[in-house]
């Protein structure tokens, strides 16, 4: 079975993308799901494409259908049976789509000189896909309820591994992220906050490890 990596890299020349990473194409999406400031979605992965499903509440119902029809494109809408106001907004990213997405995101930062946040969605979920890249896991799914996130991971070996984490470590890893970055700034009210311990749990094939936070 061929690695992650080169899964990723056979992946990448065939859509011309040679460094589609996961904290590249999480950084799109969460570009994406920002607009909608929804405290809970999904992004699955299978291969060729990202699917994203973000829950807007029922506060955020009539904002945004106020918003321009721009604000929705590309993405399917549908109320949700026994949550009025709530709408379920679907939308599929291909590799192709996600570097067409990126290309244009960096064309509209040239000559911005800002901080930028790095707690926001798109730069904790970047740090994840970071996270995932570096232990060489693929991507299968991430999740977020409120204050805790659920990622779903494949293994080099075809394992299937599971990690809770709160979304404060998230945003310690986009912030030690943005520092290690050249170049790259930081107001002082972005330092990293509580630190935290691993637990593992290893049982049969599937690789199980919960990231909780001291309290």
């Amino acid at each position: 079975m061929a690695s992650n990596t080169e899964q990723l890299t056979r992946l990448s020349r065939s859509t011309g993308a040679p460094n589609l990473s996961h904290a590249r194409a999480l950084r799109v999406i969460g570009q994406l799901i920002e607009g909608f400031s929804s405290s809970s979605y999904d992004v699955e992965f299978d291969d060729d494409n990202y699917h994203i499903c973000v829950i807007s509440p029922p506060t955020r119902f009539y904002t945004l259908f106020a918003r321009s029809g721009a604000s929705f494109r590309g993405w399917s809408r549908q109320r949700l049976l026994g949550q009025p106001g709530s709408l379920a907004l679907t939308r599929s990213c291909s590799l192709d789509d996600i570097e067409a997405l990126d290309t244009t995101a960096k064309s509209n930062r040239q000559g911005w000189n800002g901080i930028g946040d790095p707690l926001g969605t798109s730069e904790w979920l970047r740090a994840l896909g970071g996270h995932l890249d570096k232990k060489s896991l693929r991507l299968r799914r991430v999740s977020r309820q409120n204050e805790r996130i659920l990622v779903t991971y494949e293994t080099t070996s075809g394992s299937i591994g599971i990690e809770e984490h709160l979304l404060t470590w998230a945003r310690n890893q986009a912030v030690a992220m943005r520092l290690a970055t050249p170049g790259r700034r930081l107001d002082a009210s972005h330092a990293p906050r509580r630190p935290f311990r691993v637990r593992s749990q290893r049982t049969g094939s599937a690789v199980n490890a919960v990231i909780a936070h001291r309290s």
